[in-house]
C-alpha cells in the first residue's frame, strides 16, 4: 500500500470514527466504505459527505426569544425555542427545559416563573433523530421585591435639630434596598442622604420613605416641629 493510498485510509478512519455515533443512529444516513477494496475516489467522496454533515451539523442550534430575562418573584415569562439549520433526513424531538437553580427560576413547556433574587440558567435541550442533541442557554435574573417598608408613623423634633429615620424593610433580603425620600414640605423637614432629616421651621410635615424597585411600597412618618 503505497503513502498516498495509506494517508487517504487514515483521514477516513478519523472523520468516519468522528461521525460514528451519529451514523449508528441514522441507517438512512450511513455511508459504507469498504477501506480494503475502496478506491481514491470512494474515499474521497465518503470524505467528503461526512464532512458535509459534521459543517451541517455545526450549524444546527435553538434559537431563544427572548434571549434573557429578568423576573419578579411570581413573574412569569414565556419563551420561544427555535430550530435553525435541522439537516435533511433528521428530526428534532420533544425539547426539554431545567434550570440551574429552582430557588431563583424554574421552567415548565418553555414558561420561565421566577422564585427568588438571585442568578440562574435556564437550558432548553432538543434531541435529534440522528442521537444528538443540541442545546441553548437563557440567563435569568431573578428580582425578590420589597413586600413592605416599616417606620414609626409619627415623630415630634425641635426647629434645627438633625434626626434620623428609622426604617425596616421585608423582607431582608429583598434584591434591591434603596430608598428615596421625600418630605410634604421641606420649609419644616427637609430630607438627606440615608435617612437623616434637618428640621427647619415650626409646623408638621409627612415624610415618605419609598422603595426603588418598582414594588411600590413605602411608608409615611409625620413629623411635628416644634419652637425653641
Amino acid at each position: 500500500m503505497n503513502a498516498k493510498r495509506l494517508l487517504g485510509l487514515l483521514i477516513a478512519l478519523m472523520l468516519l470514527c468522528t461521525s460514528a455515533l451519529a451514523a449508528a443512529e441514522s441507517t438512512d444516513r450511513v455511508l459504507t466504505v469498504n477501506l480494503e477494496s475502496a478506491t481514491d475516489e470512494e474515499l474521497a467522496a465518503a470524505a467528503a459527505q461526512i464532512k458535509a454533515e459534521q459543517q451541517a451539523r455545526m450549524k444546527t442550534s435553538i434559537q431563544l426569544d427572548p434571549a434573557e430575562i429578568t423576573l419578579l418573584k411570581g413573574g412569569t415569562q414565556k419563551v420561544n425555542a427555535t430550530m435553525i439549520g435541522l439537516p435533511d433526513g433528521v428530526t428534532a424531538g420533544k425539547t426539554v427545559w431545567s434550570s440551574s437553580d429552582e430557588s431563583v427560576a424554574t421552567c415548565s413547556n418553555g414558561t420561565v416563573k421566577g422564585m427568588g433574587g438571585g442568578s440562574a440558567v435556564i437550558t432548553c435541550t432538543v434531541p435529534l433523530s440522528d442521537g444528538s442533541e443540541v442545546t441553548a442557554q437563557l440567563p435569568v435574573t431573578g428580582i425578590l421585591p420589597v413586600q413592605s417598608i416599616k417606620a414609626a408613623s409619627k415623630l415630634e423634633v425641635m426647629a434645627g435639630d438633625e434626626f434620623t429615620v428609622d426604617y425596616t424593610i421585608t423582607p431582608a433580603d429583598a434584591t434591591n434596598q434603596a430608598v428615596v425620600w421625600s418630605s410634604s414640605d421641606e420649609k419644616v423637614v427637609k430630607p438627606g442622604e440615608n435617612g437623616k432629616m434637618t428640621a427647619g421651621l415650626s409646623g408638621k410635615a409627612t415624610v415618605t420613605v419609598s422603595a426603588t424597585d418598582g414594588s411600590g411600597k413605602s411608608a409615611k412618618i409625620n413629623v411635628t416641629v416644634g419652637k425653641r
